[in-house]
Parts: C-alpha cells; sequence; structure tokens
C-alpha cells in the first residue's frame, strides 16, 4: 500500500499494491508478473486530463494494461 503519487513499476513476483487517496480509498490497483513487472493497473477514477479516455465504467473505472519488449521497454499501454 502506498499513498504517495506513484506505484513502483517492479515489485515482487505476483505482487499486488493498493494506492491510497487522500481521502483513504483505493483508487488504484497494480499488478505485477512473475518477474514482478507491472502487468495490470485497475482506477477507480478518472486522473489527470484524459476524460475522453478514462470514462468506461459506472463510476469511472478502467484498466491500463502494460505490455514489455524481452528488454523490458514498453511495446504497448491499453486502456479499456
Amino acid at each position: 500500500m502506498t499513498k504517495d503519487h506513484t506505484i513502483s513499476k517492479i515489485g515482487k513476483s505476483f505482487e499486488v499494491l493498493d494506492h491510497i487517496d487522500k481521502n483513504g480509498k483505493v483508487d488504484k490497483r497494480r499488478f505485477y508478473d512473475k518477474n514482478g513487472i507491472m502487468r495490470l493497473d485497475i482506477h477507480t477514477i478518472c486522473h489527470g486530463d484524459n476524460d475522453k479516455y478514462h470514462s468506461f465504467g459506472k463510476n469511472i473505472e478502467h484498466v491500463h494494461e502494460f505490455i514489455f519488449n524481452d528488454d523490458g521497454t514498453k511495446l504497448l499501454k491499453k486502456i479499456s
């Protein structure tokens, strides 16, 4: 669990971390793969100025899926 602005891109194998907002609610949950690389974020809020990209669920909940090349560079970030 973290209350600062970011959650690390690298974690423990199959770790799940929550980001807690200033009101004590989870606004982001990050999932890591077997190698400890971030793979999935679930957001419960619209973040930034990207309303047109983040208005999916009833309460603006949405998912970011991260796909990386073998060298660790980000290949794709899908939003759904």
